[in-house]
């Protein structure tokens, strides 16, 4: 705007130069006070400059010139030497030449060629396109509610999540280093003892900043490669967004093809993820595990045949006794009295974020959903069989989260501060059980793979 206005009435334009800037600096030049003593200065040297002039050492200007052309020189050039690797050095030599030899222009498109340059060639040499690999034998997904028997299997060191391969991936996908990608990955699938060949491969790319036509295509090719050649019956791919993987073509799509189980399918995260591949992994050896009577609610809208009391309180008792593997169900039974049903529609507020902790709830019929209010209103979905509330009960701190109801006529059994209290003097085996829930929540949820996966700090409990 400065330079319209005085161009407007006929003025001299201004500029900035980094050589006034470095003498301005040097010069002890320093805050607001500084600032106005250079333009005072500049504006009485507009009106008396000439007649000054003629009184200086026509060798000062030279040598102020020369001063500042090797102060700079040995900034760029010996200063930097040593603060970057060979090759920034030598892009800064080229430069150099360049300017010195054609001028400040050449040395411009010198500057974007080898900045360019060295972007990609780094990009080749020192990032690996594969950030780390493990089997997913440690890691847990947010499907905590199965039934005994379909836990067996996922922790069966035969048919469990010993045979799936979680792939990382990061930086950049693109011609000079998608075949160090694939045959990274081919590698490491081969790494393992024979026989022991993963069933399933999860490739996590939510760590990935972009991937260009070629390498787009050669993930395509890898998902075929690893189908046909390796034996890997299904292979997950992990975008990491809803808007899919960060590239111009709709990969998805092409990748999104399995059927019963078999061939590839994309996940919009790594929790996802894991429950397709443990689903897979359960109708390998029973299908009919992955439709659970006890898990899904008799007491859903369009099921109105059962509306007994004792038909739900036993509901009630096989969802607890998933939560307490080993106990009798008389004890599961005596627990269960010490709670109140209760009943709330679509819209009603559980608990708020930051409210004292008075009770533990279990979701025996419709849908919740938990809100954080202040962290980007991360929300977690709440399936019926779950208990909630029970570390703030136990530990007596306040809720960590609001919950939501989805649906009209949900059901929940709620175990009130007043009854724990009673429980914990007068029932220790009934309070044992939920202390023994508190522990089975805290382990699955250290051990879920969204702290694993990223970061190797929270190990498995």
């Amino acid at each position: 705007y400065s330079n319209g206005i005085v161009g407007l009435f006929g003025g001299l334009q201004n500029y900035m130069a980094y050589t006034q800037s470095i003498i301005y600096y040097k010069s002890g030049g320093n805050g607001r006070a500084s600032s106005l003593a250079v333009a005072g200065l500049t504006s009485v040297l507009f009106f008396f400059g000439p007649s000054v002039a003629s009184y200086m050492p026509r060798c000062m200007a030279g040598t102020l010139l020369l001063h500042c052309g090797i102060d700079l020189f040995l900034e760029g050039v010996y200063d930097s030497y040593g603060k970057y690797d060979y090759l920034e050095y030598a892009g800064i030599w080229a430069i150099t030449v360049v300017m010195t030899t054609f001028g400040m222009e050449a040395a411009l498109l010198m500057g974007a060629v080898s900045a360019l340059l060295t972007y990609a060639i780094q990009s080749v040499t020192y990032l690996s396109p594969v950030r780390g690999s493990m089997t997913a034998a440690t890691l847990r997904s947010s499907e905590w509610n199965r039934s005994p028997e379909a836990f067996n299997v996922l922790d069966s060191d035969v048919t469990g999540r010993v045979k799936i391969e979680v792939i990382q991936l990061q930086g950049h996908l693109f011609f000079g280093n998608i075949s160090l990608f694939g045959e990274s990955i081919k590698k490491i699938i081969q790494s393992n003892p024979a026989g022991k060949l993963p069933f399933i491969v999860i490739i996590d790319f939510t760590l990935v900043l972009g991937i260009d036509s070629s390498a787009a295509q050669a993930i395509i090719k890898l998902r075929d490669q690893l189908s046909h050649q390796l034996g890997t019956k299904l292979v997950i791919f992990v975008p990491g967004s809803a808007s899919g993987f960060p590239c111009e073509i709709n990969i998805s799509e092409q990748l999104n093809t399995a059927r019963n189980f078999s061939g590839s399918h994309v996940c919009e995260d790594m929790d996802q993820a894991l429950i397709y591949a443990e689903d897979a992994l359960i109708a390998t050896v029973n299908k009919n595990l992955l439709y659970d009577s006890i898990k899904g609610s008799f007491l859903s809208n369009d099921q109105k045949d059962i509306i007994s009391i004792e038909d739900e309180k036993s509901h009630a008792i096989e969802l607890l006794f998933r939560k307490c593997p080993g106990e009798s169900r008389q004890v599961v039974e005596k627990f269960l009295s010490y709670f109140t049903r209760e009943t709330y529609n679509k819209g009603d507020v559980l608990w708020k974020q930051g409210t004292k902790s008075d009770s533990a709830k279990l979701l025996v019929s419709g849908d919740l959903i938990s809100k954080l209010e202040y962290e980007a209103e991360t929300t977690e979905t709440i399936s019926i069989g779950s208990v909630i509330g029970e570390s703030g009960l136990v530990q007596g701190s306040n809720r960590n989260s609001t919950v939501y109801v989805l649906l009209d006529c949900t059901i929940l059994y709620s175990l009130s501060s007043e009854a724990w209290e009673i429980m914990k003097k007068d029932d220790l085996q009934s309070a044992q059980l939920l202390y023994s829930i508190v522990v089975r929540y805290l382990t699955l949820r250290v051990q879920h793979v969204s702290n694993r996966i990223f970061e190797t700090r929270c190990l498995p409990i």
